[in-house]
């Protein structure tokens, strides 16, 4: 087909590969077949788009599709060749959306395989196509099992073990196959050993890292490395114990915005196999260890509050400024880096401040920053309206793709095509659309800000906590005045100095927190009965904190 105008049919070639255990050869030989096909059509070519290490069972992250669908929607392109239909995608609700939308714009599709390609054609080739993409996960998770049977690396090499290849009886290479290293499988015994009498995972990295003990991935040793979490960890993997376990969890990708996801399956879908061989702790101590793995974990919970309220309100907001990391609250009442105190080699940053002096400072400076006379509000209003309406088209977009997803679905289901997968994508389509349509809901409309109530009600509420917080004692009235303000807080940064205090503390203002606190104070004066200008005073104020 050819455009008004125009004799010689404008041909697009688009291309991809999956893997990046593929080659970009693999690309080459797709586009120069195609070129063939299009000179024997005595077309011409437009433009060339690829997608290498991208998967099709997703229209989301190939930069080459999307350009090829903006130039459709521009009306450069006549036809679009692939060599077959599974290279633009493989499942039905994206083929047929990518079908709908190309012929809309009246650009025709053409496969090396098949020629010319309509509705029925895409339709089937697209339910052949997830069928067989089904299949290749299911074929591998079958591969991945068996592998497991013959103690061979189904996933990431675990501390403790070493890879090694052999010669089966019929002269077969075997590879993948773990076995035992036995300088890492006493250290594995030795963590057992040491946490059974009494040393905590932090004790125990302290340890293993002063002795200079390289950790699995040949770095430092960390908490995690020695807790884990669910079945990970020196304390709590099971092939210590001489058990391998498959498919803990189920991988899962996102319809819209095609990011892959994990879910945890119930342990009765576990394929557990037995393999004594690859055995380091002895189930004596196996089971004592994960007996106080459970001991210490109840003796934490059994003191922990969830509605207690934070002890120190700022904490989740400061960070170290030499590596980034969060800042505790140590024994003598001082914040000091974290990354420091577990890992003295992984930051330089040897100085604390103070919880008085470090509240006191970041809490000036928020208010300093809030007071400051140069501050053009109406402008700062007009940047943040205009992000926000950007935001909004976003999630409206996504909001209107969910829904038209979700059409297509019901559509297909309607004409007697069905499958679980079709069943799941529509819940994961509605689960998208409410998610967006909750954070649309939630963006603030523009207040219709005038400079002197801005500058008058910044002034009354900076006021109005100045002299709690800056000064005052550690009351409950300071307290919850704190946790008001570290909503206003972007980040505390701290670091070294030859300062008053020994370090340098920047308090850096959540603007968008801080414009929303305002727009909440002018929206509710708005709506009182009787309303004439906004409130400055400290009622004013404390309303707003608690907006």
């Amino acid at each position: 087909m050819t455009k008004e105008g125009s004799s010689i049919a404008r041909y697009a070639i688009y291309a991809r590969y999956s893997s990046a255990l593929q080659e970009m050869t693999s690309i080459d030989g797709q586009l120069r077949m195609c070129r063939e096909r299009v000179g024997r059509q005595s077309g011409v070519i437009v433009n060339e788009y690829y997608d290498p290490e991208s998967t099709g069972t997703t229209v989301q992250g190939r930069p080459g599709l999307q350009q090829l669908r903006d130039d459709a929607r521009a009306g450069r392109l006549d036809t679009v060749c692939v060599e077959a239909l599974d290279r633009l995608a493989r499942n039905q609700a994206d083929m047929a959306y990518l079908y709908s939308e190309l012929g809309y714009y009246g650009v025709d599709i053409h496969t090396l395989e098949d020629g010319p390609v309509d509705g029925l054609h895409a339709a089937i080739k697209g339910f052949l196509s997830e069928m067989a993409s089904s299949n290749i996960g299911n074929k591998t998770r079958r591969g991945q099992i068996e592998a497991l049977h013959d103690l061979r690396v189904t996933g990431p090499q675990i501390y403790g073990y070493q890879m090694a290849n052999c010669i089966s009886e019929n002269g077969k290479p075997i590879r993948g196959l773990r076995v035992i290293d036995p300088d890492e499988a006493e250290v594995v015994r030795r963590i057992h050993r040491l946490y059974l009498d009494g040393m905590s995972p932090r004790q125990l990295v302290l340890l293993l890292n002063d002795e200079g003990i390289p950790g699995p991935r040949g770095g430092a040793w960390t908490a995690d490395n020695i807790r884990g979490r669910e079945d990970k960890g020196i304390l709590r993997n099971s092939i210590y114990q001489g058990i391998l376990i498959y498919g803990r969890t189920k991988s899962r990708r996102h319809p819209v915005t095609g990011k892959r996801s994990f879910v945890r399956l119930p342990r009765e879908e576990w394929k557990i196999v037995p393999a004594p061989e690859l055995r380091i702790v002895d189930p004596e101590t196996w089971d004592a260890v994960q007996q106080e793995l459970q001991r210490r974990r109840h003796r934490h919970l059994a003191v922990f509050n969830p509605y207690r309220r934070a002890a120190y309100p700022l904490t989740a907001r400061i960070r170290c400024g030499t590596c980034g990391s969060h800042m505790i609250i140590t024994g003598q009442r001082s914040y000091r880096c974290a990354a420091r105190r577990l890992h003295p080699q992984s930051c330089s940053n040897n100085r604390g401040i103070a919880l008085e002096k470090l509240e006191r400072a970041a809490v000036q400076q928020l208010l300093n920053w809030m007071r400051d006379p140069h501050h053009d509000w109406t402008r700062m209003f007009s940047s943040a309206e205009r992000a926000n309406a950007s935001r909004r088209r976003e999630l409206k977009e996504h909001v209107e793709e969910a829904n038209a997803g979700i059409v297509r679905i019901v559509a297909a289901i309607e004409s007697g095509v069905s499958s679980t997968s079709l069943r799941d994508r529509i819940l994961d389509l509605e689960r998208t659309r409410n998610a967006a349509a909750e954070e649309l809901g939630a963006i603030p409309d523009s207040p219709p800000p005038h400079t002197p109530d801005i500058r008058n009600f910044v002034t009354s509420y900076t006021d109005h906590f100045r002299g709690t917080v800056i000064g005052g004692e550690r009351t409950e009235q300071r307290e919850q005045t704190l946790l008001a303000l570290r909503e206003l807080i972007a980040s505390i940064h701290v670091r070294p100095s030859s300062g008053p205090y020994r370090v340098d503390i920047t308090t850096t203002p959540d603007v968008p927190a801080i414009l929303g606190l305002i727009a909440r104070h002018f929206a509710s004066c708005s709506s009182m009965p009787g309303h004439t200008a906004p409130g400055t005073g400290p009622e004013a104020a404390t309303r707003a904190v608690r907006g």
